[in-house]
């Protein structure tokens, strides 16, 4: 195993396929890494002119970027050793906080089951099923994402085509459970190693070839999925721990552009290169034949680079005869499932909106302005990227760069409206790198940027393959009667706003004078 060359291999894979790459890691990083926090802000006094009174709410806003972001600022030290928890209340207080303590899912789940049991506390059945829900989320959801991000990039290695719906391969072979079993009892394992003084260091490495091993077989069972990982990583743990390190330049870097290059560059490069690493590892001879016959997937590793799609009919194992949803990238929309994304990007919003509030606070909320569950801004946001950017579907540049144009005249215009009518202000980027008036921020731009991409690429043309499976009548009623309730909600919230706690009471009003 030569890292040089492992890195060069990576290189030559992400010049042939980056902007899809750079889809599947952005996709990936948002729901493994809990979305994106800005890193270039630095706080500066803000000078504005007198109005007679001016809501702020970025304050709150910012504080509720990620769900990574909440879990960083849970914690302040107050006295000594002393934690207070400065967000999370409610019945799921005790949970988020023993997770975040002990770092640890599995362990906040014992320590917050241990505490309801002592306290015998009257939140207990709320707080476990909520933290029995999660968990589920967690596992069946992360973990298949995890799996399939690297099967992903096992696949570009030589397939060109290689989609983006292979985030979902363990779901694709029927594998959920076996790999959900299997990553379960690795990370126990992991933890438990852990606790003692240098185990969990060389545990690390030793393990390291799992999820690429589940990537190429999901029929493994966890045993042998570890000791097969044991032998590949036999006498490369240290080499290994090179290759990691070989990376400590980009990660400067990644400081230095407030991590913009980390979404750019950084990780898609890390991931493919321990994708050539698993490559090199799986041809060593001396692996016991009673593993290495597990690593039977020869058409991950065939000579030629090949322009297609890996050869589906061809795996070894028995894939679902059923039509899979077929996602087209120059998919064509009709005005009935715009009018369906609108409504489903707008309650998808709705929801990340209400499950960041109820980690933060405790308690659920409804956090649209209107009645009904969907906030507007996500839909329109989703649907004008649908429609406005189709016809640069086939230059992904072009793409990213209209996106970024179409998303900074929206941004900085609706900036502009709430404040000079409204006189509200909902963000302000004042302090983030090369921003606008505080209405924009370059950071912001390129995160939207890759957004429309995920949007154009993959969300849309898979929400449109799920609704092209139902009948049209079905959907064109289904899509009256969400227009008539959506025109309602607005006409009745004109008139009587959707306001109380967790909505208006975050609202923080500021008396302002001109410097």
């Amino acid at each position: 195993m030569n890292i040089k060359e492992l890195k060069s291999c990576a290189r030559k894979t992400l010049k042939r396929n980056y902007f899809k790459t750079l889809i599947v890691v952005f996709i990936f990083t948002v729901i493994v890494g809990g979305g994106y926090t800005f890193s270039s802000k630095i706080e500066v006094p803000r000078y504005v002119k007198k109005r007679p009174e001016v809501v702020f709410v970025s304050n709150v806003l910012e504080k509720r970027k990620s769900v990574s972001d909440i879990i960083e600022d849970i914690i302040s030290d107050t006295n000594g050793d002393k934690k207070e928890y400065k967000y999370t209340r409610g019945v799921i207080a005790p949970f988020v906080n023993n997770m975040v303590e002990s770092n640890s899912v599995v362990l906040g789940f014992l320590n917050t089951t241990s505490l309801f049991i002592r306290n015998k506390t009257g939140n207990a059945i709320v707080s476990l099923i909520t933290v029995v829900i999660l968990t589920i989320l967690y596992l069946f959801g992360i973990n298949i994402i995890y799996i399939g991000k690297s099967r992903y990039f096992l696949e570009q290695r030589r397939y060109k085509d290689t989609h983006v719906g292979r985030l979902f391969f363990p779901a694709k072979v029927k594998r959920v459970g076996n790999v959900v079993v299997t990553l379960l009892i690795v990370n126990i394992k992991f933890v438990l190693w852990c606790f003692t003084i240098i185990g969990g260091f060389i545990k690390y490495y030793e393990y390291r070839m799992v999820e690429y091993i589940l990537a190429e077989n999901p029929n493994v069972k966890y045993k042998d999925a570890i000791k097969l990982s044991s032998q590949m990583m036999k006498g490369y743990k240290w080499k290994t721990f090179l290759l990691d390190l070989s990376f400590i330049g980009w990660n400067l870097l990644d400081l230095f552009t407030f991590g913009l290059t980390k979404y750019f560059f950084t990780n898609m490069y890390r991931e493919a290169s321990y994708a050539e690493l698993y490559m090199s590892l799986r041809k060593r001879k001396d692996i016991d034949s009673n593993l290495k016959k597990y690593l039977c997937d020869e058409y991950l590793d065939i000579k030629d680079f090949s322009d297609k799609t890996y050869p589906d009919e061809k795996y070894f194992i028995k894939i679902n005869k059923r039509e899979p949803i077929n996602i087209k990238h120059n998919d064509e929309y009709t005005l009935v499932t715009y009018v369906l994304m609108f409504f489903i990007f707008s309650f998808v919003g709705w929801f990340w909106e209400v499950i960041l509030h109820l980690i933060q606070f405790g308690d659920f909320v409804n956090r649209g302005t209107l009645l009904g569950p969907w906030l507007p801004i996500y839909g329109w946001g989703g649907v004008i990227t649908l429609y406005v950017l189709k016809r640069f579907k086939k230059r992904p540049k072009v793409y990213f760069i209209a996106s970024i144009i179409l998303c900074g005249i929206l941004e900085y215009f609706t900036s502009w409206y709430l404040g000079f009518f409204k006189n509200l202000e909902y963000w302000n980027y004042t302090g983030n790198f090369l921003n606008i008036n505080g209405r924009i921020c370059l950071e912001g731009l390129l995160m939207f940027g890759l957004g429309c991409l995920s949007v154009g690429y993959f969300i849309g043309p898979f929400v449109n393959a799920l609704l092209r499976k139902v009948n049209e009548k079905v959907l064109v009623i289904i899509a009256l009667i969400l227009v008539v309730l959506f025109v309602g909600d607005n006409v009745y919230s004109n008139i009587k706003p959707h306001v109380g706690d967790g909505i208006t009471d975050n609202l923080i009003v500021e008396k302002l004078e001109i410097y």
